[in-house]
């Protein structure tokens, strides 16, 4: 084989690999536009931003190994979020994020995560009372990214039922704690005021932070034992 086609074969094969890993990056991008904001969507303090694009930079190979595969797209964005989950359970933080409490300040990066639980009747509550200890559950989910998007130049707005409204207590509480300038408009439906949870903080918030706006609503007043003067339906 001569040279000069040695180095066309050579070319040809290089172009080939770099066309792969450009199509690679672009099917990432479908399924995960924000990778390089996941640092900050775990972070404590702005010191934790380089642990964390290092933990990016080892998912990196991975997701890009998964986004242009076989797999179905359902099936391979429930992998990308799993993986963000992964790198926020084994993220290193300074600082407990907002509704966390600090339990042993100058320790380590100790907190207590806090649940929420709706205290309202139903009949998966009284299926889980009834179930025996030891029986089998299987249980999906949270997905997705609940956290604030870094670009702020783009409104955001959240729709939340009844508990649901919790991951976005969250995000509210953390961009109110550090400030950030996203404009945000949370809307929040429940049944009556007298069983929504974390209605008066995020009312109160509300005040505090002139780039948060809350608009809740109640559809069931009439069972309701408080009033309420604002929106309805």
């Amino acid at each position: 084989m001569s040279c000069s086609r040695a180095r066309k074969i050579t070319a040809a094969r290089i172009t080939k690999i770099n066309s792969r890993a450009a199509a690679s990056t672009a099917t990432l991008e479908h399924y995960c536009q924000d990778l390089n904001g996941w640092p900050r969507s775990w972070l404590g303090l702005e010191k934790d931003v380089p642990p964390g694009e290092q933990l990016v930079a080892c998912f990196r190979p991975l997701l890009e190994f998964l986004a242009p595969s076989e797999l179905s797209p359902t099936t391979i964005q429930k992998h990308v979020d799993n993986t963000w989950g992964l790198g926020r359970r084994v993220h290193p933080r300074s600082e407990c994020q907002p509704g966390f409490e600090k339990e042993a300040c100058g320790s380590g990066p100790v907190r207590t995560d806090r649940v929420t639980r709706s205290t309202r009747d139903t009949a998966f509550k009284r299926v889980l009372k009834a179930m025996l200890p030891g029986s089998a559950l299987k249980i999906e989910g949270p997905s997705g990214s609940l956290t604030l998007h870094d670009d702020v130049t783009r409104t955001a707005v959240f729709l939340a039922g009844g508990i649901g409204i919790t991951p976005f207590r969250s995000i509210v509480f953390d961009a109110a704690k550090r400030k950030l300038p996203h404009q945000i408009f949370l809307f929040y439906s429940i049944r009556r005021p007298d069983d929504a949870p974390f209605l008066d903080e995020l009312q109160g918030l509300a005040k505090a932070n002139p780039n948060y706006k809350l608009v809740a609503s109640m559809t069931e007043m009439a069972k309701s034992q408080q009033s309420w003067k604002a929106r309805l339906g």
